[in-house]
């Protein structure tokens, strides 16, 4: 290796070592910015959604209540349990495994399947097809008279 003078901020020169290409330690990488695939795969927590918590409890026999929990988020379908609780207290002590299999059924399945009602006889009725807009000829019925059946009938419509 040779000492080559250089130059510095001061105009002086001082001596610096001359490198090799080959020695030269090579440049950082820039880092590589995460896609949107990477995100989704790294284990970072989900996104917070807001919640929605609403707690019913209805005395049951004794001194125990029954309560009913729906835990809501955006966008998502509520999730809905019940339980037996002795107080308030203990109804909220159920929230947090609810919560674990709300965040786990929603990262799966945000919504509930729609379904589609079943047909009734009055809806089939109501969406038969309509009458075709030419009248049909047709002869009417040919007119018996009414015969009373026995003493004192009256006849009716004849």
């Amino acid at each position: 290796m040779e000492d080559d003078r250089l130059p510095n901020a001061d105009g002086a020169e001082t001596p610096e070592t001359a490198l090799d290409a080959a020695e030269a330690p090579a440049p950082p990488a820039p880092a590589a910015e995460p896609s949107a695939a990477d995100a989704a795969q790294s284990d970072a927590p989900p996104a917070r959604r807001g919640l929605k918590l609403v707690v019913t409890l209805r005395p049951d026999d004794g001194a125990a209540y029954r309560a009913v929990l729906a835990l809501g988020a955006d966008g998502c379908d509520p999730l809905l349990r019940a339980a037996d609780v002795d107080d308030l207290q203990a109804a909220l002590d159920e929230v947090p495994g609810l919560l674990a299999e709300a965040q786990a059924r929603w990262a799966e399945q945000p919504r509930n399947p729609a379904v589609r009602p079943a047909r009734t006889a009055r809806a089939a009725a109501s969406r038969a097809p309509a009458a075709s807009a030419q009248p049909t000829a047709t002869k009417p019925p040919a007119a018996t008279p009414a015969q009373p059946t026995g003493p004192g009938q009256l006849t009716l419509f004849g």
